[in-house]
Formats: C-alpha cells, structure tokens, sequence
C-alpha cells in the first residue's frame, strides 16, 4: 500500500522544507505538488526557461513580471490561472485528480509521496477519497509565527485526528527532529 504525507501551512511556514527533510528522514521519498500541472502552464505562457522559473516560483513570488510580458507577480498570476481557468472550466478538483492519477500511474514500490502543497480542504479530501484504497494518507499542518493565509487563496486543512500539527519556529534541525516521529 502506498504511503502519502500531504503538508499543509501558510505561504512561508516551511511546506517545502518540510518535505526536503521528511526526504532526508525516510527512505525512496519522491515530492509531487499538485501544482505542478499550474507551474507549466505559467511557464509556457511567460515563455521562460526552468532556471528563471525556478527563481519567480520561489524566491521572487512577489516581484513583478512585466519583464517577461506579464503585468501580475507570479503569485498572482498563479492564483489567476487556478481560480479564474482551471477551477471554472475543469472543476475545483481537478489538480487534486491530476496529482492522484500521477501519483498511481508513476509510483513505485516502497516510495513515500510526499505532496507539499495541500492549501484546500476539499481537494485535499478528494485526494484522499479517491487513493484510499491504494493508499495510507497521512497530513501534516505546519504553523510559523508571522505566516498566515491573509491575501492567499489556500486555506487551513485538516483530516481530523488523522491531523499531525507542527509548530515551525526554530530551526531547521529543529524541524527535523519533529517531523521524525512515527507517521505510518
């Protein structure tokens, strides 16, 4: 059966830290996103190469684009073409059905998926619905004081008791550490 650790936090509490260390802690890790399909669409549209990308997908999300054509920051445009195109012409789950027919047709044996940005609760519950009978699915919240969803489209997930929150305001080693407790 396969095992999946969806993260979920605010913009900056360490979602993508999170997953490079849980890659560190446990054996055969891959990270998918299910953002993945929206980077290349944004990548295609701005015509950019992956190292420029990489950059505005991460460090300048909030730095202006007008020189690749675009009057928006990447967050922003990000945000567009997922809450003005994708969701309203394919349905609001449609990255989570990407991701699971991703995750199902490209897993191998004894890999642990880890999905490091899980921002909405009904994708997140339509993830899970749809791999429960492949799948142990175990979600991670993060929190870090100063990180909030104010301004951003993605908000609070939960599955319940099922639920491991972290509290992300020391160190990276610190971090680790937490996120060595028995998941599975």
């Amino acid at each position: 059966m396969m095992k999946i650790i969806c993260i979920n936090g605010a913009p900056g509490s360490g979602k993508d830290t999170c997953g490079e260390l849980l890659s560190e802690i446990y054996d055969n890790v891959r990270i998918v996103k299910f953002a993945h399909p929206l980077d290349d669409i944004a990548k295609r549209l701005l015509n950019m190469r992956d190292g420029d990308f990489d950059y505005y997908r991460n460090q300048g999300k909030e730095e202006s684009l007008l020189k690749w054509g675009c009057k928006l920051t990447m967050r922003q445009l990000l945000i567009k073409i997922s809450e003005s195109l994708i969701k309203p012409s394919f349905g609001r789950e449609w990255f989570a059905e990407q991701c699971a027919m991703y995750v199902v047709r490209t897993y191998q044996e004894g890999e642990t998926i880890v999905v490091t940005d899980s921002g909405f609760q009904y994708e997140f519950n339509w993830f899970k619905n749809r791999l429960k009978d492949f799948a142990q699915i175990r979600l991670i919240h993060l929190t870090r004081k100063g990180c909030t969803f104010d301004g951003d489209s993605r908000q609070v997930v939960s599955d319940g008791e099922n639920t491991v929150y972290i509290n992300n305001d020391g160190t990276k080693e610190e971090l680790k550490s937490l996120l060595s407790v028995e998941l599975f």
